[in-house]
């Protein structure tokens, strides 16, 4: 008896719960083309991000090659730098050791000259000093030898000239 009861309720039964399970399988199916949907899009979402990664993968490789380039780059110009560098202090040090020396003979060249300078003035004084006295002398000889002409009545021939050339042959030699 419980199976026949059943089965009456079974059948009649049958209208409600059929149009409702059409009506879950509807919605199952609607649910089912959305999520296919929803798939499809994150799916095309998948593709272009894919292709966003390839074309940052290849802006990355490119990007390293010219970093690289740029680093080769930079160390040629550094090499570069330091061989001029190296240069220009080679040539410095050459030219500190040029200008060290060139005063090195400044100032033997200065001492050259003081020292030929004090000869000159030495021998300048030296040369005043005797025409000084070859002038006085000249002239107080000239004035004696005036007196004596005019005291025995004779005119002095040359005497001046004569008197100068002796007192400078002696005091040159």
């Amino acid at each position: 008896m419980c199976l026949g009861l059943c089965l009456e309720l079974l059948f009649s039964l049958q209208g409600p719960i059929l149009h409702h399970a059409k009506k879950l399988i509807g919605e199952a199916s609607s649910e089912k083309n959305l999520l296919n949907l929803k798939c499809s899009s994150v799916e095309d979402k998948m593709q272009m991000l894919h292709k966003q990664l390839e074309a940052s993968e290849k802006f990355k490789t490119e990007y390293q090659k010219l970093y690289e380039d740029a680093i080769n780059d930079l160390n040629k110009v550094s090499e570069c730098y330091k061989s001029c560098i190296t240069d220009l202090a080679r040539k410095c040090s050459s030219l500190d050791e040029r200008y060290s020396c060139s005063l090195e003979m400044l100032d033997s060249a200065k001492q050259e000259s003081l020292e030929w300078r004090r000869k000159y003035e030495k021998t300048w004084n030296k040369n005043k000093a005797v025409k000084d006295q070859v002038k006085v002398e000249t002239v107080s000889g000239t004035h004696e030898e005036a007196r004596l002409a005019d005291a025995h009545g004779k005119r002095p021939v040359n005497g001046k000239k004569s008197m100068i050339l002796q007192l400078m042959n002696s005091r040159l030699i």
